[in-house]
């Protein structure tokens, strides 16, 4: 059953267990249920893991360290999803603490799997709304990237996210 057959009531209590499992998971250093959740084929049951991840990182400082290394753990997994899930939880992260995640975006960006470089771009759009001077200063530096493959996948959706942040901030 997917996150969106379920009434709004059965969703909100997904979702506190969802945090609660993952909250688990961060407190023993396991993997077992962020993996599950990460890798779930209903993308809205990954949101709601990386959406965890977020909260848990603001609310728990205790735990913060422990979600950066589990989430540069996960950046490696096999399946595509993981890591693009993975992705989305440092774009919330970066959100305020960009430098902390930036190597993720690094990765990401050249991840063979499309869908794990568009989280990158899904997540710089985010986080360029919140915290837009060391996003747009990272994405600089990829402007011109000398990597043709790169230059066809990426480049010009991260371009257009520059322009965007650009127009919709006080930068511009």
């Amino acid at each position: 059953m997917g996150f969106y057959d379920l009434n709004k009531a059965d969703r909100i209590l997904l979702v506190e267990k969802i945090t609660q499992e993952i909250t688990n998971d961060l407190t023993s250093i396991e993997t077992e249920n962020i993996i599950k959740h990460f890798s779930d084929e209903d993308t809205y049951i990954r949101k709601t893991g990386y959406l965890a991840i977020g909260k848990i990182f603001y609310s728990k400082p205790e735990l913060q360290k422990t979600i950066l290394s589990t989430l540069k753990n996960l950046l490696n997994s096999n399946s595509e999803k993981v890591r693009q899930t993975t992705v989305n939880a440092a774009g919330e992260i970066g959100k305020f603490h960009f430098e902390k995640v930036q190597a993720f975006f690094d990765t990401g960006l050249f991840d063979d799997h499309h869908s794990v470089r568009n989280a990158v771009i899904g997540s710089v759009k985010k986080m360029g709304e919140k915290n837009s001077i060391p996003v747009l200063a990272w994405a600089k530096t990829y402007l011109k990237h000398p990597e043709k493959k790169f230059v066809v996948r990426s480049a010009m959706a991260l371009n257009y996210e520059v322009v965007r942040i650009l127009k919709t901030s006080c930068l511009y």
